[in-house]
């Protein structure tokens, strides 16, 4: 490891302290960078009761230097003045409808960022979120190269916690342009891609995870650094596989309820290898249903008629899963199997298909 590689990251509000699973996912990543022996500084976005002390004692207890620079349009109130500047900044770009990437527009931060790459001439700028993409430009004129951690794919995590109303949609439309500019832009996009086994008692889930742990995750790691963070999901991991979980693996635990909803929230891929065994297969069938685009064996689909590439992608060995998560990094192609895959599960497994199934199986053995 060479020590003398410096990461700048460019973060929204300061994740500290990590009060639900976002911030601590955001924490996590950069605790984890200076771990890794990188030189890390921070720029972050500060809300009102942040002040600038506690952003000091955060760093210092990170060891990183975080440049704190207000919020102007969003978590204050602002004066008529400040109505008029947000207004007139939409109005410059159609794409700054998006009220998260408009932060990101403002004269302040982006004086912030040409300062440090001029003067500290980081190695990488490191992304969290992809409404940061007004800040790409300056990076990219510097040459230096960008990985956006993509936490969510905004548009839908907007309509998934605000409705899918018409209203809703037209507010989404500049959040996909912000998630096509990101990935054009970015010279690495890391993804978020989960397992999850309800117990590893069971013989086929500890399979398929020493699978992930041995095989996939230190290949990725090697060969495609920064690319996919693999996050692990279930109860009684066998005390031998702890060793696997650094780097570019993190343990969840098991996870219930509000806690598992919004852990998905943030999740781009389901890595789902099924080699043998039987069950319900809900750690297939659950993210295709909730759209999360899924890399699976075909035997775990059973009958059901998920179409390979339209639907899920299948794959048999190593090498299948590899290529199906590189392939996968295309936002396009993640963006129409997550479509796909919730167009066939709601006609699958809606409570009107599952109660015409039982009202239809009852009523014909009634009339025998």
């Amino acid at each position: 490891m060479n020590n003398s590689k410096k990461i700048l990251v460019i973060t929204p509000s300061l994740p500290f302290p990590p009060t639900g699973a976002e911030q601590a996912d955001r924490a996590y990543g950069i605790s984890g960078l200076k771990n890794l022996g990188y030189e890390v500084k921070v720029v972050v976005k500060l809300v009102e009761w942040q002040t600038p002390e506690y952003v000091k004692e955060v760093g210092q207890k990170l060891g990183v230097e975080i440049i704190p620079v207000p919020y102007k349009f969003s978590n204050r109130t602002l004066t008529r003045k400040d109505r008029i500047k947000k207004i007139m900044l939409k109005l410059s770009n159609p794409l700054l409808l998006d009220g998260a990437a408009l932060e990101y527009a403002e004269p302040e931060i982006k004086r912030v960022l040409k300062q440090e790459l001029r003067v500290w001439r980081p190695n990488i700028v490191w992304f969290d979120y992809t409404y940061l993409w007004p800040l790409y430009g300056i990076v990219r004129k510097q040459k230096i190269p960008i990985i956006t951690r993509s936490i969510n794919y905004e548009p839908v995590h907007f309509l998934q916690e605000d409705g899918y109303t018409l209203f809703n949609l037209l507010k989404s439309a500049p959040k996909f342009f912000s998630e096509f500019l990101s990935s054009i832009k970015s010279t690495h996009v890391t993804l978020n891609v989960f397992f999850m086994g309800s117990t590893y008692n069971v013989s086929h889930n500890r399979k398929a995870l020493e699978f992930i742990l041995k095989e996939i995750a230190p290949f990725m790691s090697k060969h495609h650094p920064n690319q996919f963070l693999f996050y692990i999901l279930g109860k009684k991991v066998p005390e031998n596989y702890n060793e696997f979980f650094k780097d570019n693996v993190i343990y969840k635990g098991p996870l219930y309820g509000n806690e598992l909803e919004s852990f998905l929230l943030n999740i781009d891929l389901a890595l789902v290898p099924s080699f043998f065994g039987a069950g319900m297969q809900q750690k297939i069938f659950e993210p295709l249903a909730r759209g999360i685009p899924t890399i699976t064996s075909k035997r775990g689909i059973a009958d059901y008629p998920f179409k390979d590439r339209t639907h899920v992608y299948f794959a048999k060995n190593k090498a299948d899963f590899i290529n199906c998560l590189l392939e996968l990094r295309d936002v396009t192609k993640r963006k129409k199997l997550s479509q796909e895959s919730i167009n066939l599960a709601s006609k699958l497994f809606s409570m009107q298909i599952i109660s015409q199934a039982i009202r239809t199986a009852i009523n014909k053995l009634l009339k025998t």
